[in-house]
């Protein structure tokens, strides 16, 4: 029988099991493909087959504790529509490239006019695909 927590405590509990679920998912999706060869992000396999197998069952084990606790907590599970995910992330990217604009960066020393037209280029192209993204 789980004990009864002060509101503010269930909700701290509540949004910490979805941040371990999320992340312990996010871990489980790095294990099972391996190797990635992009151009920008590439991640070499370091594990062993038999330590990412112990690795995976390690999450996995993590996960059925979080979820039971989850159940103890009689917690709501958290329910995102994609659309507010999406949106969410295109505005996390349109406020990172709109802050890279060469004027708006401070601190990193001088630009001359010409590095500063092509920072403004390359950003300006990025933020009208975002812009795109947000219609």
């Amino acid at each position: 029988m789980p004990v009864k927590l002060p509101p503010n405590y269930q909700r701290v509990f509540s949004s910490l099991t979805e941040i371990i679920e999320r992340e312990a998912w996010e871990l489980l999706q790095l294990l099972e493909n391996p190797g990635r060869e992009g151009e920008i992000i590439r991640t070499t396999v370091s594990f062993t087959p038999e330590e990412r197998k112990e690795i995976m069952l390690r999450l996995e084990t993590l996960l059925e504790e979080n979820r039971h606790l989850f159940r103890e907590l009689k917690a709501k599970p958290a329910i995102y529509p994609e659309k507010q995910i999406f949106n969410a992330k295109v505005t996390q990217l349109w406020t990172i490239l709109n802050d890279s604009h060469p004027d708006k960066m401070k601190g990193y020393g001088p630009l001359k006019k010409e590095e500063k037209e092509w920072i403004g280029e390359h950003v300006n192209r990025l933020l009208e695909i975002i812009n795109e993204l947000k219609r």
